[in-house]
């Protein structure tokens, strides 16, 4: 601005210009201290571009209108504003550029402005000096959006690392938090054996106990699994298993947290029991079935029945694993949101239970590298008091052709 006001008042014999974009460009030299004062950097956006634009119409208006070689400079606007301010500035700046251009046609075609006062010579520099200028200006503002960008994502990663390391950190102290336990478990059912204290019911007991400490060293290990899939280095390790051997499976894991809210679990095979799948049962098992089948018993009324049915597309070797939640149900927005894991939403269960908001998200991620799919039907109790419940479909290739 300082260059074109030094040119007015060598060219001009009306003070008008010169004295109007003078007033401006000390405004527009006083955005950083502007920006100091305030830290509002939109703020800051809007003073150098108003007072460009301004400077640009009156220099239009007194000299040549529509055709007035400062009137490309109403381009750079949307580019500094983009880089300051946010979207909505951005698209008002270019509503004001197009309502300014029909202005100035207007009048300009209306002989309501005086014709151009710069001669050929005048007008040809300064709209090479312009484009330029415009260039230089344009330039700089894309090199700095390169390089936020460049680091929002450094930062992005540097994050995500941070977040891996520490899973990893977690699973491998509760994979030595769970080996202590062992330990004592051993311990603790040889001394009872020595008393004869030892009977079918104990027997029972440890053995769930045994299976429960086996499950959580899986999820650990799984978990790591999960960490590495984001890199893309998740190794499946498929093996024959019966559709009966994963409902037995959801039966006795889940028998406690069910019969604690009096929840009554279904698992139907539809003839398909003795059918087999080649899959890595494991982390089918503590990354899907578990992450399902918890969220289902966590959202479920207390005295409801969670129905599982199992599918198989024989034709298509495809098995399709469904279950039905009489429950709270899940907001359309946040079924999104978990998908994308853009951001953790955690709701308390039916009966208060705490949560992570991961489980849908790590679900989909694994059926991703399975070639599976997930698929939700849902009515939240807040958009449907007396209808409300969840279908979760899970559909994945058997592997098999049994």
């Amino acid at each position: 601005m300082v260059f074109y006001v030094i040119f007015s008042w060598w060219n001009f014999s009306s003070n008008n210009i010169p004295l109007g974009g003078t007033l401006l460009t000390l405004i527009h030299l006083c955005s950083p201290i502007i920006y100091r004062k305030t830290q509002n950097l939109p703020l800051t956006g809007i003073v150098i571009s108003l007072t460009g634009f301004s400077f640009q119409v009156l220099f239009s208006l007194y000299n040549g209108g529509i055709y007035s070689p400062s009137l490309i400079w109403l381009t750079v606007h949307p580019v500094i504003l983009s880089f300051f301010g946010n979207r909505k500035l951005v698209i008002l700046s270019i509503i004001i550029n197009l309502l300014t251009l029909i202005a100035l046609f207007f009048l300009t075609t209306n002989n309501m402005i005086p014709k151009n006062q710069l001669s050929e010579d005048f007008t040809t520099a300064m709209m090479i000096s312009s484009l330029f200028f415009l260039d230089i200006i344009v330039a700089i503002y894309t090199l700095v959006f390169i390089h936020n960008s460049n680091t929002n994502q450094t930062n992005l990663e540097e994050h995500n690392y941070f977040k891996e390391k520490l899973l990893q950190i977690i699973s491998h102290d509760i994979k030595n938090a769970l080996s202590i336990n062992q330990g004592y478990n051993a311990l603790l059912k040889r001394k009872l054996e020595k008393l004869g204290l030892q009977n079918q019911e104990i027997e029972t007991l440890f053995s769930k106990i045994e299976n429960s400490q086996q499950v959580m060293n899986s999820i650990c290990d799984r978990t790591m699994d999960w960490v590495n899939s984001n890199h893309e280095q998740i190794i499946f390790k498929n093996e024959k298993i019966k559709i009966l051997d994963l409902g037995n499976y959801i039966l006795e894991y889940f028998e406690i947290s069910a019969f604690e809210k009096s929840i009554d679990l279904t698992v139907n095979y539809n003839g398909e029991e003795n059918y087999y799948l080649f899959i890595d049962a494991d982390i089918f098992k503590t990354q899907i079935i578990n992450n399902i089948i918890s969220n289902a018993i966590k959202f479920s009324h207390p005295k409801s029945t969670i129905e599982i049915n199992f599918f198989v597309d024989k034709v298509n070797a495809i098995c399709s694993f469904e279950v039905i939640v009489q429950g709270i149900g899940i907001p359309e927005n946040q079924t999104l949101v978990e998908f994308e894991s853009r951001e953790i939403i955690s709701r308390k269960g039916t009966s208060q239970e705490p949560g992570t908001g991961l489980g849908l998200y790590i679900t989909k991620s694994i059926l991703d590298h399975m070639g599976g799919e997930l698929e939700i039907e849902s009515r939240s109790i807040e958009k449907n008091p007396k209808n409300h419940g969840t279908k979760v479909h899970i559909h994945f290739p058997t592997g098999t052709n049994y």
